[in-house]
C-alpha cells in the first residue's frame, strides 16, 4: 500500500509560500480583470455622456437660429440617450417656453430640478413659467430658490421684483431691483422697472432719476433710447412732486 511521502519542516514551509503566492497572484489577477472591466463601463459611460451633449449643443445651435423644430428633435435624442443629462431638460423646456407651450415647459423644468434640485437656472425658469401662468406665489418661491442656490443672479433679482409689481406689492420690488442694479449697474430692464415701481408709488422724481440714468449708459440701442425720452417727458410736469 502506498503512503503519502512526510514533508520535512523546511519543505511544507516551501509549500505553504508557494500556496500563498498562487492565492495572492490569483486575487490580482481577478483584480485585475475587475479594474479593467469597471474602466470599461466608465469609458462607454463617458462616451454616451459626450454623445448626448453633441446633441444638446447641436440643439443650442438650431434654438439660436430660431429653427425650434431641429433643437426640439435634438434635445430628444439627447435626453434618449442621457436620461439624466438635466441640461437638455432645462434647453428642451426653454424652447417650448419660447413658443408658448408653458404645460410642457412646467413639466420639462419640474423634471431638471428632480434630477438635480441644486441648479439655480432650473427653479428660475420654473418661477417664469409660473409667471406666465399667473401664478405669482409659485413664480416668487421658485425665485427665491434660485437666489438661495446662486445670490448673484442679477436678471432673478429683476424677476422676482417685477413679480412683487405684478402684486401691487412696490417695495418688495423696489428692494429687487436695486439688487438686480448693484450687481449689474447697467441693467436696463431693471432700471425701467424700477422708475416704474417709482411711478407706481408717486415718486416721480426718483423715476426720472432712473429713466436719466438709463439715457447715460453707453452702449444704448435706439429702442431704448426712445422710450426713455418719452417717459421722461410724460414726467417733466410730475417730476416736482
Amino acid at each position: 500500500m502506498k503512503r503519502f511521502k512526510e514533508f520535512s519542516k523546511k519543505e511544507f514551509c516551501i509549500f505553504l509560500k508557494t500556496v500563498i503566492l498562487f492565492v495572492i497572484l490569483s486575487a490580482a489577477i481577478v483584480a485585475f480583470s475587475f479594474a479593467e472591466e469597471v474602466s470599461s463601463l466608465k469609458q462607454e459611460e463617458e462616451n454616451l455622456w459626450q454623445k448626448a451633449v453633441r446633441h444638446n449643443n447641436l440643439g443650442n445651435t438650431y434654438d439660436e437660429k430660431g429653427d425650434f423644430e431641429k433643437a426640439i428633435a435634438e434635445y430628444k435624442k439627447a435626453i434618449e440617450i442621457n436620461p439624466k443629462l438635466v441640461m437638455a431638460y432645462s434647453n428642451l423646456g426653454n424652447v417650448y417656453y419660447k413658443k408658448g407651450v408653458f404645460d410642457k415647459a412646467l413639466e420639462l423644468f419640474k423634471k431638471a430640478i428632480e434630477i438635480n434640485p441644486k441648479i439655480a437656472y432650473c427653479h428660475s425658469n420654473l418661477g417664469n413659467v409660473y409667471y406666465q401662468k399667473g401664478n405669482y406665489a409659485a413664480a416668487i418661491r421658485e425665485y427665491k430658490i434660485a437666489l438661495s442656490l446662486d445670490p448673484e443672479l442679477a436678471y432673478v433679482y429683476n424677476n422676482l421684483g417685477d413679480t412683487y409689481l405684478r402684486k401691487g406689492l412696490a417695495d418688495l420690488a423696489i428692494k429687487n431691483f436695486k439688487k438686480a442694479i448693484a450687481l449689474e449697474p447697467n441693467f436696463i430692464v431693471a432700471h425701467f422697472n424700477l422708475a416704474e415701481a417709482y411711478r407706481t408709488k408717486k415718486q416721480f422724481k426718483l423715476a426720472k432719476r432712473e429713466y436719466q440714468k438709463i439715457l447715460k449708459i453707453k452702449p444704448l440701442p435706439d429702442t431704448y433710447r426712445k422710450k426713455a425720452s418719452e417717459l421722461l417727458k410724460e414726467l417733466k410736469h410730475k417730476a416736482f412732486r
